[in-house]
């Protein structure tokens, strides 16, 4: 059974694969200042760890609904990347409210500048490293 789990294949259109990764940026755009103050009434810890979770299950989805049906649709993977975009947001301003309370405020300097590395690490080494598992599956 071929692969068919990701947009370009399932579509055949680079564009419509683009689109789905700008329905992921989406919800940063619009939730960012509402769920910044939010953030500011709720349990981060609780926040993180209920983002992340949800996270975890919209993107097992694409893996059990392929594994069960063969195939993916559009619609389920738009959804997956608005679900896990909107996510993404509450656990990141959640992390980014949490850093100046776990850490000392002489090394909070130090402790955000090492955490953005590690965000903008792992989105660097990410992406090629994708393609690649994507292109040894695909072929």
């Amino acid at each position: 059974m071929p692969f068919r789990c990701w947009s370009s294949r399932l579509s055949g259109s680079p564009a419509q694969a683009g689109f789905l990764g700008a329905t992921r940026s989406v919800p940063y755009l619009v939730f960012s200042l509402p769920v910044g103050a939010l953030i500011d009434r709720w349990d981060r810890k609780r926040v993180m760890i209920l983002c992340d979770t949800g996270r975890a299950v919209a993107l097992g989805s694409v893996a059990v609904v392929y594994l069960v049906f063969g195939a993916v649709s559009m619609a389920q993977l738009y959804l997956v990347a608005l679900v896990e975009g909107s996510l993404f947001v509450f656990f990141n301003i959640a992390e980014v409210a949490c850093l100046p309370r776990v850490v000392t405020k002489e090394h909070l300097p130090a402790a955000s500048v090492q955490n953005q590395a590690a965000e903008i690490t792992a989105m660097l080494a990410g992406a090629p490293l994708g393609g690649a598992l994507f292109a040894k599956v695909a072929n």
